[in-house]
């Protein structure tokens, strides 16, 4: 049997975000015919999408392909941000507003990062549509060593954001005001703390021009910023995808929220005013355990990461083209299950931690013991005095009934 076809119904600029798939996966992949309006030559397994939205002609040919029962599948390339949603004025052409991103999912199914963003996607209408698979460029990623108390050199923060992190003139407003705080922080007192913390800029060029800094990097996308983070020591950023790929180099990750809307994403640590980063800023640097779990659990239910995601792609992949094959065999609608692929956790939210309760409870002294020994000892002697004490409230019950009876009207009566 020959190799599936699949095409990339997509922009350009946009096939490196699906880069790691036609390199990765054995399917004769269509690329060089991207942007176009009409189907290339011979038959089509599976169409592949990123944005939706993008060609204006792409909702009517999504509804063809359906009719001719090849299926389609929209692969999530980032997080879902309410902003982006809701505010973002990309959708408006000109006297004639494009359908609302995600409302509905047009695809026939699409591929999301992780647990809280299919639930994201269902909750805007599209049950059934949504499959859980991760994001197979993270693959492999793994967390880096971190500096931990006094080491040589200053401690580094990077600074990023989305790649566009605001949509109206406010918003433009509210995140210049935010990076102009973290910059005030960095210069008046993490320059001059006694190991002195450095801000790693990676923002848009048009933000960092206004800043006034100078860019780490004008590159925005890709490895590249995995590898800027490994030479960090924690994250703030916007809502953004790069927030979890710094979660799971295992960097302490702060939102920057200036805006006050609605988060998707959710962090341990929250930026929305400059009061707030003397207490924050310092503890990205020196994290608490109880932080660092709940970081963890956010990383876990927004993207599927327990294992790797690419095998969760294939078959997705090849289950879909199953059933368009079968479709188009017997004649029959394409339709989906609500599930192509089964929940390897079935259900549960594995445990985040095996730390022991002392780390996540450091005030409570009973849980810092670690002796062994003396822990059995104590547990000797307690059961003894609490054994003591049970004997000691039973004698003193048992006078007690005692003295009730014989202070009892009955009691006088007879002595009477």
């Amino acid at each position: 049997m020959s190799r599936p076809t699949i095409w990339i119904a997509d922009s350009p600029e946009r096939l490196p975000f699906v880069r790691h798939l036609t390199e990765k996966l054995d399917y004769h992949w269509i690329t060089d015919h991207l942007g176009e309006i009409d189907d290339p030559p011979g038959p089509i397994d599976l169409i592949i999408v990123s944005d939706e939205r993008y060609f204006s002609w792409l909702s009517d040919k999504i509804d063809g392909w359906r009719e001719r029962r090849i299926p389609t599948l929209h692969v999530a390339d980032g997080i879902c941000e309410w902003r982006n949603i809701f505010d973002n004025p990309h959708f408006d052409r000109g006297d004639c507003a494009t359908a609302p991103l995600y409302q509905p999912v047009q695809t026939d199914k699409i591929a999301c990062l992780g647990r809280c963003q299919a639930r994201v996607l269902e909750s805007l209408g599209n049950i059934g549509k949504p499959e859980v698979v991760g994001l197979p460029r993270l693959d492999g990623v793994e967390p880096c060593a971190h500096r931990d108390g006094p080491a040589p050199g200053p401690k580094k923060i990077c600074v990023t954001s989305a790649r566009n992190p605001a949509f109206t003139p406010m918003q433009k407003l509210q995140f210049l005001q935010g990076i102009f705080d973290l910059k005030e922080w960095f210069e008046q007192v993490g320059a001059r703390l006694p190991n002195p913390v450095v801000p790693i800029w990676r923002l848009p060029d048009e933000y960092a021009v206004a800043l006034g800094v100078s860019n780490a990097s004008s590159d925005m996308t890709g490895r590249t910023i995995l590898e800027a983070l490994r030479e960090c020591d924690a994250l703030v950023s916007t809502a953004s995808t790069v927030v979890l790929e710094g979660m799971l180099l295992g960097l302490p990750c702060a939102l920057l929220d200036y805006y006050n809307t609605p988060l998707y994403l959710d962090a341990a640590w929250r930026v929305s005013s400059a009061d707030q980063m003397r207490r924050i800023l310092p503890e990205l640097l020196a994290p608490p355990a109880n932080k660092l779990i709940f970081q963890s659990y956010i990383l876990h239910d927004n993207l599927e990461c327990f294992t790797p995601a690419l095998p969760r792609m294939q078959k997705l992949i090849d289950a879909m083209i199953e059933t368009g094959r079968q479709c188009r065999e017997t004649g029959k609608p394409l339709s989906f299950p609500h599930r192509l692929l089964a929940d390897e956790q079935q259900g549960h939210h594995l445990p985040e931690s095996n730390l022991p309760l002392g780390a996540l409870f450091p005030d409570l002294p009973a849980l810092q013991e670690r002796d062994l020994t003396n822990l059995q000892i104590q547990l000797v002697q307690s059961r003894r005095l609490a054994s003591e004490r049970l004997g000691l409230y039973l004698q003193l019950e048992e006078k007690l009934k005692q003295i009730e009876a014989a202070n009892s009207p009955k009691s006088d009566a007879e002595g009477g």
